[in-house]
């Protein structure tokens, strides 16, 4: 089988395998284009293109890419992802998503004839669709909101706060974490805090669940040692 035919069969593989639902803005740092009722995000490993809300659209479309630089650091990255796919503020979604694709399997066949050996970890592509209430709007950066021992990281679809039992660093830490139940608890929090930035400022960590349960916002807490 001839390199752009395995690459072929690597991106479709690839799209079976389930990515990481957690996407936490913090991994798509580096870059963002907004398209044609599209936007991209990315970082250094990871790629987010989203669907945009329009009127009366209830379900959008997600497709994230996740890349594996260890085939080859000095060409198989997302750089060269992005700059093999071309993709500009005229691209739609469906464009956008279809030269990802391409630009994968370019990127798989190049580094084949490099010498390397043809893995599905390479890259993941992973598509759903999701209700538009779970795709942040342009203006809804993450917040780091001061309490008054602690701070807490607050997006529109997710919210964690977690705290060292054991050091950060060692080989098996212990911690505990608070976290959103559903994104829709999640902009519940966002909304308080964007419009009092100062809401939490007298919560300690102590009585931050109380606060949380008097404000109606659902969570789930858990312990590493729990799981």
């Amino acid at each position: 089988m001839d390199n752009a035919r395995v690459a072929r069969e690597l991106v479709k593989v690839s799209q079976l395998i389930t990515a990481s639902r957690t996407r936490s803005m913090s991994k798509y740092k580096e870059g963002k284009i907004i398209g044609n009722g599209m936007r991209m995000r990315w970082g250094r490993f990871f790629l987010l293109l989203e669907e945009l809300p329009t009127k009366g659209k209830k379900k959008l479309k997600l497709f994230d890419v996740s890349i594996w630089n260890g085939a080859d650091d000095s060409y198989f990255n997302m750089p060269n992802l992005l700059k093999e796919a071309n993709i500009s503020k005229s691209s739609s979604y469906d464009r956008a998503k279809k030269s990802l694709e391409d630009a994968a399997e370019v990127l798989i066949e190049a580094a084949m004839g490099r010498g390397y050996d043809a893995t599905p970890n390479w890259i993941g592509l992973s598509e759903e669709a999701v209700h538009y209430l779970n795709v942040n709007p342009e203006d809804a950066l993450p917040m780091d909101v001061k309490a008054k021992d602690f701070s807490i990281i607050s997006e529109w679809t997710k919210f964690e706060w977690k705290t060292y039992d054991s050091e950060p660093h060692s080989m098996d830490p212990s911690y505990s974490v608070i976290e959103s139940s559903s994104p829709a608890s999640a902009r519940k929090l966002y909304k308080i805090l964007k419009s009092n930035p100062t809401a939490l400022s007298g919560v300690n960590s102590y009585d931050f669940t109380k606060w949380l349960d008097k404000n109606g916002i659902k969570y789930k807490q858990w312990s590493s040692q729990w799981r």
